[in-house]
């Protein structure tokens, strides 16, 4: 199961973070989109048959319940991982930083902001 960088329904703070995060991973030769081209590969090896790949899409926060706040903790303990570099990138300090996720996590639940999940399978020749 991959997570499917970028977020749906966003609002202007969170179009900037995603913009931030995605500029940063190019920065390291990380594409952040990877998942959505990971299907296209897999049917590209001659070994796998059958490629299936399931989404599930899942709200961020409280408004959707406790599958959107384990989905908004499981977001912050991800991007937590590289904070240091993070904030470093963009010149902010980590207090700032987290008065920045803080205002991310309100403005998920205003405009009902969710991510994609993305299951892939195939069976093995």
């Amino acid at each position: 199961m991959e997570f499917d960088w970028g977020f749906k329904n966003p609002g202007p703070k969170t179009q900037k973070y995603e913009e931030e995060v995605s500029s940063f991973f190019y920065s390291q030769n990380i594409n952040p989109y990877i998942c959505q081209k990971l299907p296209e590969y897999l049917m590209q090896i001659p070994e796998l048959t059958n490629v299936q790949v399931k989404e599930k899409s899942c709200g961020l926060g409280e408004w959707d319940g406790q599958l959107g706040e384990m989905s908004l903790r499981h977001l912050f303990m991800c991007t937590s991982a590289f904070e240091v570099v993070f904030t470093r990138f963009t010149n902010i300090t980590q207090k700032e930083y987290k008065r920045k996720v803080k205002e991310l996590t309100k403005e998920f639940g205003v405009f009902k902001t969710y991510c994609t999940n993305i299951r892939m399978f195939a069976k093995k020749i």
